[in-house]
């Protein structure tokens, strides 16, 4: 979505989209405790701080939309399919497809655009009402491309270094705990995944790519609001290019 806010276009990243979606559903279409939300491991935190303070049910899977797929029919016969969404864009909104499906999130901006319009609001306006009552989210990625050569040898390297190095802080920020995809976590297949959350909900999310000499590194910063959130995220950054 481009939004035309202060006479500038503003592109929303997915994360921001499909937290205005999941609100806007959220708040006007009749769910319980046996709504069904799913999102992957890397979409941002603020999915699930929404669905939680509407008390549905919440369910993360690997990054793909062919696990959120399979999590819908693993729970059709006991939740209600209500939403999935993934960082990378792409949400579905009735498990007709599972899938991203564009036609039914083109739908259902249109209409959320419109309602908001009606209370001169913007989408960009409306994202930061959410800020306001959830606290500020900044989530990005930061994909690291190696050399062809030597780079999956690179990446197992810093995976197993990671591994090793049992840390505790990450920029003198205290880490809540480590979720080790590979090793198995939880109910989770085994992926080579690494997850840092810290002890205020913010997460640092590590994957190789299984067929290119590169790696991605997902943020999800919280904070109280923008400035903080960047300091914080350089902070973060910096001590893991030194790792």
């Amino acid at each position: 979505i481009a939004v035309k806010h202060n006479n500038e276009y503003v592109l929303l990243t997915g994360n921001q989209t499909a937290s205005l979606i999941l609100d806007y559903l959220l708040t006007y279409k009749k769910h319980n405790k046996d709504s069904l939300i799913i999102t992957s491991i890397v979409t941002s935190s603020l999915i699930e701080a929404i669905a939680k303070k509407h008390n549905t049910f919440f369910k993360q899977t690997l990054t793909g939309f062919k696990y959120i797929g399979e999590t819908i029919t693993k729970h059709e016969n006991e939740k209600d399919f209500f939403f999935a969404a993934e960082e990378s864009y792409g949400c579905a909104l009735s498990p007709i497809v599972r899938d991203k499906d564009a036609l039914q999130a083109a739908l259902i901006i249109s209409e959320m655009t419109c309602y908001y319009k009606n209370d001169n609001l913007t989408l960009i306006e409306k994202l930061n009402e959410l800020y306001n009552q959830y606290g500020y989210y900044y989530d990005t990625v930061t994909p690291i491309s190696l050399d062809p050569l030597m780079g999956q040898e690179k990446i197992t390297t810093i995976m197993t270094n990671l591994r090793k190095n049992n840390l505790t802080h990450i920029a003198n920020y205290k880490i809540e705990r480590i979720e080790d995809y590979l090793q198995g976590y939880k109910d989770f297949p085994k992926n080579n995944v690494l997850r840092f959350i810290l002890d205020d909900g913010s997460f640092i999310a590590i994957r190789p790519s299984g067929t290119e000499p590169k790696y991605k590194i997902y943020y999800s910063i919280i904070e109280e609001n923008k400035e903080k959130a960047l300091n914080k995220f350089n902070a973060i950054k910096n001590h893991l290019n030194t790792l």
